[in-house]
């Protein structure tokens, strides 16, 4: 993950890097899209989360 890029990986590879569930990371993701931090950019299936603030 490379997040000076600000591009974030699928939710699926996040799981992965951080060893859990892909559910856990769709909630988190979810949350941090509602506050703001971030937004999807892409298709539901293979788009990319987005970094807009940090």
């Amino acid at each position: 993950m490379n997040v000076l890029e600000n591009v974030l990986e699928t939710s699926a590879s996040l799981a992965t890097h951080f060893k859990v569930d892909a559910r856990t990371i769709r909630r988190d993701l979810s949350v941090l899209q509602t506050k703001g931090f971030i937004r999807h950019d892409g298709p539901d299936r293979g788009g990319r989360w987005v970094v807009i603030k940090g």
